[in-house]
């Protein structure tokens, strides 16, 4: 677990996310919960689009948030996961 903390930044993210969030709403109140979605970035733990972080943290890679979900995305069809999005004008029928 501490090696994917190191060397990604959406397990980063996510982790920093939910720790925050969840000490916010428990504090502060339910609503307070969603601050925690810009506070690894705000923090510093996280960035968008280059890898590391803050240097008083120490050596953290990856590669930024979003290019590791853009890498999701992109791979996760070719690797056999498959995504499926439907559309319809109307509900579907049960």
């Amino acid at each position: 677990m501490t090696g994917s903390y190191v060397n990604s930044s959406l397990w980063r993210y996510i982790e920093e996310m939910v720790a925050e969030g969840i000490s916010k709403g428990r504090v502060d109140g339910f609503w307070q919960f969603f601050d925690g979605f810009a506070f690894p970035m705000r923090e510093s733990y996280v960035y968008l689009m280059r890898g590391g972080a803050d240097p008083l943290i120490g050596d953290l890679a990856g590669r930024g948030f979003l290019p590791e979900i853009a890498g999701l995305l992109v791979t996760g069809p070719v690797m056999g996961v498959t995504l499926q999005l439907w559309h319809s004008r109307s509900p579907p029928n049960r």
